[in-house]
């Protein structure tokens, strides 16, 4: 950076750099090169040579410019806060979900277990059922045949 580069900059006397540059030129040894009439000066140089009141606007700026980016990152955050609230709602929302699924799926499976015991039940009752039926009905068939044979052998007396 040049002398009227930092005077532009700073809004600062390019005389008054002028002179303190001249005046410390053995101290900014090092920091600055001459071509030809101009000098270039690195940043050290330049941060020598700006007027306290070039630095404290410059420091100024610097903290508007941040406190412009704090609140824009303060607005992502904010956001992000959001963000983040939605999912864990989600989230939760989800959980909940599958806890009713998976209840719900637990009362299926014990209908589910149930209806097979209750069909088992009945086939052994339906079983039991068929084998009552057959022996009443053995019984009503020994009971018709001792009738008969009562009759017969009642019948039988008197025929003699």
């Amino acid at each position: 950076m040049t002398i009227p580069e930092i005077a532009e900059e700073y809004h600062c006397d390019f005389s008054a750099l002028y002179r303190k540059f001249k005046r410390h030129k053995s101290e900014l040894e090092g920091h600055y090169k001459k071509v030809g009439r101009t000098f270039f000066l690195d940043d050290y140089a330049v941060d020598f040579l700006i007027p306290s009141k070039a630095k404290i606007t410059d420091l100024c700026d610097m903290l508007e410019r941040a406190q412009r980016e704090n609140k824009e990152y303060g607005r992502m955050t904010f956001d992000e806060r959001e963000y983040k609230a939605k999912i864990s709602s989600l989230t939760e929302e989800i959980i909940d979900i599958e806890r009713k699924y998976n209840k719900e799926k637990v009362k299926t499976d014990e209908k589910e277990k149930m209806i097979i015991s209750l069909k088992e039940k009945n086939a052994l009752l339906e079983k039991q059922l068929t084998e009552q039926n057959e022996k009443i009905a053995e019984l009503e068939s020994q009971l018709l045949q001792k009738n008969e044979n009562k009759k017969n052998g009642f019948l039988s007396i008197f025929k003699k």
